[in-house]
């Protein structure tokens, strides 16, 4: 497969995710399942969203070229970030959260550019 075939398949499977987090989301909710507000239904999908960024890379890693390679580890990492602190804001501080999952998503991606 080229390069270009696998940036495809990538944004096919991403947006089909993506979708169906958001489908996943108002079901449950609208459903009466659970008691989410929009700022956790948010970092739930941008979580969804960069978990399987980061993912796709980690699986894909020897087929992609260096550049493609870190730019879908700042498209994980970035979105993994914003949407953990996100769902995690009413437990405790939003800022606080951030900073934590930077630090571990920047240990993540040291060892994924190592590994």
């Amino acid at each position: 497969m080229q390069a270009a075939e696998y940036r495809s398949q990538y944004r096919e499977y991403a947006s089909i995710l993506v979708v169906l987090a958001i489908g996943t989301l108002g079901a449950l909710a609208f459903g009466g399942f659970i008691n989410i507000g929009l700022p956790q239904a948010i970092g739930i999908i941008l979580s969804t969203f960069g978990v399987y960024t980061l993912a796709y890379v980690t699986v894909r890693r020897s087929k992609l070229t260096r550049s493609d390679r870190n730019l879908h580890l700042v498209w994980g990492y970035v979105p993994s970030a914003l949407g953990i602190a996100l769902a995690a804001s009413p437990f405790v501080s939003f800022l606080f959260a951030l900073s934590m999952a930077l630090i571990g998503l920047s240990i993540l991606a040291f060892a994924i550019v190592r590994w």
